[in-house]
């Protein structure tokens, strides 16, 4: 009869070892094989088990590593975006003026100021340029003094020759008036030279057109003539006085004279709230040619003072 071989294994044994009839295996190479295989399965275990390690290690990694890219990414956001942000200041800014200024005629200057009053607008062009135009009326009503005693284009020329024989004449006395309303358009460019959060030195240069609303001039021109009478045998001298009287009127509308003055200003500004600001700005305007109906080289200066809204 055939040898059966029976296959002894510690517990939880792996498999079952089958041998053929025609091996014939003792006790002892059974039991070297089935530890063997145990030890096969316990290296095979524990190579899963440093696999699933490896794999929860490089999972926790990936998760920190996460968790880092998302903190860099949200904590600087309240630093970039601060919840109140200060309000950009207006490129455009609006102002109201009123101007006290002096006129000069050749020679004569006024015995009184006239006025102005008007609206300004004040546009950022570049760093510390600025175009500011505007809308002015000016008033102007006074007399004009000589500083001396040569003829001026308000002292009318309206003495007619007296004689043949009239020697010389002089103005000595006249008095003259001028009665002015016109509406004013400047166009000027600021540059700050000064610029500070609260306050600013500035320079201004530009040109004005004025177009006249009235226009009303009157004189009185008293001369004196030195006259020789040639024909006595001896010369005589006859001092004569002749008063003329001139008005000129103008209608409305009557006549523009587009960039007659040029502007030239100096000024500070100062903000005395968190809305308004006041500048404080001297000025001279001279003529670029003969301005009025009547024909005369007149400019003004004076001061002005203007509130501007921040």
């Amino acid at each position: 009869t055939p040898r059966v071989n029976k296959v002894f294994t510690e517990s939880n044994p792996v498999s079952a070892l089958v041998l053929p009839d025609s091996v014939q295996v003792n006790e002892t190479d059974t039991l070297q094989l089935a530890q063997a295989d145990k030890y096969v399965q316990i290296s095979t275990e524990l190579d899963e088990s440093e696999n699933q390690d490896q794999t929860q290690i490089h999972t926790s990694d990936s998760v920190d590593e996460n968790e880092k890219d998302v903190k860099v990414v949200i904590s600087p956001e309240p630093l970039v975006e601060p919840l109140v942000q200060a309000p950009k200041a207006p490129s455009t800014k609006l102002a109201a003026g009123l101007s006290g200024m002096l006129a000069a005629v050749e020679n004569l200057i006024s015995d009184a100021p006239g006025i102005s009053i008007g609206l300004y607008a004040e546009h950022k062009l570049a760093n510390n340029l600025y175009i500011r135009p505007g809308l002015a009326l000016a008033k102007h009503n006074y007399g004009l003094q000589a500083f001396n005693s040569v003829n001026t284009d308000l002292m009318y020329d309206g003495l007619t020759s007296a004689s043949p024989n009239e020697y010389s004449s002089r103005t000595v006395l006249y008095n003259n008036r001028l009665e002015l309303v016109a509406m004013e358009i400047p166009i000027n460019f600021v540059y700050k030279v000064l610029d500070r959060r609260n306050s600013n030195i500035f320079i201004s240069a530009g040109a004005s057109s004025l177009i006249y609303l009235s226009q009303k001039f009157t004189g009185t021109n008293r001369y004196s003539e030195k006259i020789i009478d040639f024909a006595s045998e001896s010369s005589n001298f006859v001092f004569n006085t002749t008063t003329t009287q001139v008005s000129n009127e103008f209608s409305t509308f009557s006549r523009a004279d587009f960039f007659g003055l040029l502007n030239l200003s100096a000024g500070y500004t100062y903000s005395f709230s968190s809305t308004y600001a006041m500048s404080v700005e001297p000025f001279v305007q001279l003529p670029l040619r003969r301005i009025t109906s009547n024909e005369m080289r007149m400019g003004f200066g004076g001061i002005s003072l203007k509130i501007q809204i921040k």
